[in-house]
């Protein structure tokens, strides 16, 4: 298990992700993952929008050397962000990739 603190920008909005992620290592350094993540966003929301959303992530990465990794994840959306009464179906997918320093 390999939970995580995130901060994202996207369009000057900031947001806070915190996946949790089970990998499995189907040969040395190369790693499959896959978990929940939960978004939450720090800029204030219009009324009929969810600040907290929830995610479903699956990726893969690889243990370079000396504590660096690379890896990268698509994340699916599960909640709709819009709460309010129109008949409207709003999420967000996502592709993440990234690298990194494990200490």
């Amino acid at each position: 298990m390999q939970p995580e603190l995130l901060y994202a920008n996207v369009d000057d909005t900031s947001f806070i992700q915190v996946p949790l992620m089970v990998k499995v290592y189907p040969i040395p350094k190369v790693y499959i993952q896959a978990g929940p993540q939960f978004t939450y966003i720090l800029e204030d929301v219009l009324d009929d929008f969810s600040k907290l959303n929830t995610g479903a992530a699956i990726g893969a990465g690889v243990d370079i050397a000396f504590g660096l990794f690379a890896q990268a994840r698509y994340v699916f959306q599960l909640n709709n962000n819009y709460t309010g009464p129109a008949d409207i179906n709003l999420r967000a997918n996502s592709l993440q990739a990234g690298i990194g320093y494990k200490f």
